[in-house]
């Protein structure tokens, strides 16, 4: 929502030649129609976190599975452990855990 609050300050204060606009029923249109086209865009990052939460998912369970199942090398096992890290961190990010 942050990107939101920046879209609306900058439409604060403003006159609607400042935005390219005749007048304030058009100033007031166009800033109606970016914010609808923000929360598009949410809309459609958010359809798309079920998708990104798999992927993470099946990311960290190979991982762990190689980790628990094959011998390894150092480098290798270092590298695994790393992806087991990462992928968990950015779960709790997305508080998806």
């Amino acid at each position: 929502m942050k990107n939101l609050s920046h879209l609306i300050q900058g439409y604060l204060g403003n006159q609607p030649q400042d935005k390219e606009c005749v007048s304030w029923v058009d100033f007031e249109s166009k800033m109606e129609e970016e914010i609808n086209e923000h929360f598009k865009d949410e809309i459609y990052l958010h359809s798309e976190m079920d998708f990104i939460e798999q992927a993470l998912n099946n990311y960290w369970n190979m991982a762990h599975y190689r980790l628990e199942n094959h011998p390894l090398g150092d480098i290798e096992r270092k590298h695994l452990e790393f992806q087991l890290q990462k992928s968990k961190q950015i779960l709790e990010r997305m508080n998806r855990l």
